[in-house]
Parts: C-alpha cells; structure tokens; sequence
C-alpha cells in the first residue's frame, strides 16, 4: 500500500522509542536509504542503473586495534595478520579499484601499530592476484600432516628450538627409538 509506504519513518519512529525506552543502557537507531545499506561489516550499494556493488563498512569508532607489533609473538603470526585482514578486504569489496583503496586505507593502520610498511603492503598485496569469487569459494580440505607436533609456550627466545630440530634432524632419525617415533620432522607449535 503506498500510504504505508509514507508512514513508514513515523511508525518505524515510534519503534525506535520504544525500543530506546525498553533497557536504557541499549540504543537502537535505524537508517533509511534507496541507494545503500551496512549490514555487519559490508556495505551494499546500488547505483542508478540497479548495479550492486560492496564495500567494507567499519563503524565510526573502530579503531582498529591490531596486534602490536613488539609483542612477542612468533614473526610468521605477525605477517599473517595483514594478509587474513586483506583477504577479508578481498572478499568484501566487489572492485578492484575499492579494494586498492581499502588495503592502502588498512595498512596505515597496521603501521600505526608498530609494523614495517613494505612488509604489511607485500602481505596486503598479495591477495591483488585473486578475484573475489575466489575468495568467497570454500578452500579444499587438506591431508592430515603425520607428523608429531612438539608445543612450547612461544617466547622470541625460543625460536632456537625449531632451527636445532633441523640442523640435527639426521642425527635424531638414526637413533632407533626415535626412528620409531618420529617418521617426519616434529612439527614446532607455539602456544601464547
């Protein structure tokens, strides 16, 4: 019905205050647009011939607070952190030129905390060789590693454990029970 069309902001209004008035320390707010809605993290848009399009949607006070780069964790953790963001970014934003724009936008951010330009541009840079469905398709299930993971509580002082199991790897595969044991190289793995 078009009166209802036209009544819409009002009742929509008067919603909005009751549900305000319902638990004061939670405010509702509701916007109204023909050409574009946020819903989660993405914007949808439509333009005047009906095209879709998406872009990434952060709330005014998101202040982006990534992992400082000091701290300690282990450096390929810190390097993933700025690809996964512009995988994200990939996913979201349906033009190339959007998502130019929001990977130089982000990693202002992450250097903002601490960490190198060139290495958070070639991370963030890197997701440029995928196209967003890509992205979006689900990635296959790999085989299960058959190798037996040694966990150490990660410190930047501990990365020595890795590069020892390496360079004696030989010596540790001719002892007999540890043939037995260790078919493959242990795999390292850090907990915070």
């Amino acid at each position: 019905d078009h009166r209802d069309l036209h009544s819409f902001p009002t009742r929509r209004s008067s919603d909005l205050v009751h549900l305000n008035n319902a638990v004061p320390s939670i405010k509702y707010t509701y916007e109204i647009s023909q050409t574009e809605v946020n819903f989660l993290d993405v914007t949808v848009r439509k333009d005047k011939d009906g095209n879709i399009s998406t872009d990434v949607y952060q709330k005014p006070t998101d202040t982006h607070p990534y992992l400082n780069c000091n701290s300690a964790h282990p450096p390929h953790l810190k390097k993933s952190i700025p690809y996964s963001q512009a995988l994200r970014l990939r996913r979201i934003c349906s033009s190339n030129e959007t998502l130019k724009i929001r990977i130089r936008q982000y990693s202002e951010y992450f250097i903002a905390c601490g960490y190198k330009r060139q290495m958070v541009l070639n991370e963030m840079q890197r997701v440029l060789a995928f196209t967003q469905e890509e992205c979006l398709n689900p990635t296959r299930v790999t085989k299960a590693i058959d190798r037996i993971p040694l966990v150490t509580t990660y410190s930047p002082y501990t990365t020595y454990i890795a590069e020892i199991t390496n360079r004696h790897w030989d010596f540790l595969k001719s002892k007999e029970r540890l043939a037995k044991i260790f078919h493959q190289r242990p795999l390292i793995a850090y907990r915070n």
